[in-house]
């Protein structure tokens, strides 16, 4: 089966609750002089989906380590406690296969990416891809300030993943995110006169939340014509019923 029969190994809409509090594992270091310091990293265990490990415990994890320095076969054990579950089970099985002597500071990354590997496959960035490409759309109830953020974390999530694809460029996400608006607002954009050539996905962003206001400022004003009773409709005379 090719990336373009798969699915995205995520969605527009995150597949966990971020309101809820997060479970956490607290990574402690001892310092030479006998202090400590202790950071709380989210905890994965395979039940928020892969985006959840990528950029929530991987990405907490790596600032603990910054922090509390962590190094080397240090890394590898302090980076376990933070998996439970399927993910743990998946993290074992990658560390099966590797030596004692290859748990490196350098090598950490690439056997973070094997797990990942691990459960969602060796494409996914393609996938992404070809989901950027041709079915990435922005919901109509979402304001384009939101879809810019939104969208920029799907696509630090794309470059997180492992892919037989290059990642992409600048100028192909901001063609991916353009592409993501309906094409009345699309025709607009072009009709100004603005080009993607020099605009930034900010600018084209901020080109978009104007139409989208102005779409909703009209469509609340015809739902409060279409709300108005006749006989408090404006310049309309109202005749008694004669029964």
């Amino acid at each position: 089966m090719s990336y373009l029969d798969s699915e995205p190994c995520i969605n527009y809409e995150r597949s966990w609750d971020t309101t809820e509090t997060e479970r956490t594992v607290a990574l402690v270091q001892v310092w030479d002089n006998g202090t400590k310091s202790k950071v709380e990293v989210p905890i994965d265990d395979n039940t928020k989906g892969i985006e959840h490990l990528v950029m929530v415990t991987n990405e907490e994890f790596k600032l603990a380590c910054e922090e509390l320095q962590f190094e080397d076969e240090d890394l590898y054990i302090q980076y376990a406690k933070c998996l439970k579950g399927n993910t743990k089970f998946y993290w074992d099985n990658v560390m099966g296969e590797v030596e004692d002597a290859d748990k490196t500071t350098v090598n950490f990354p690439t056997h973070q990416i094997d797990l990942i590997q691990a459960i969602v496959g060796e494409d996914q960035r393609d996938v992404l891809h070809e989901w950027m490409e041709t079915r990435y759309k922005k919901p109509p109830n979402v304001h384009p300030i939101q879809h810019h953020a939104r969208t920029l974390e799907i696509f630090r999530f794309m470059d997180a993943v492992p892919g037989i694809a290059p990642q992409a460029d600048e100028a192909t996400k901001k063609k991916w995110l353009f592409k993501s608006y309906p094409l009345k607002f699309r025709d607009e954009y072009h009709t100004s006169g603005r080009s993607l050539t020099t605009d930034t996905m900010l600018q084209v962003t901020t080109f978009m939340k104007k139409l989208y206001e102005i779409e909703e400022r009209n469509r609340r004003i015809a739902g409060r014509k279409r709300g108005r009773s006749p006989s408090n409709y404006r310049g309309r005379k109202q005749t008694p019923t004669q029964f």
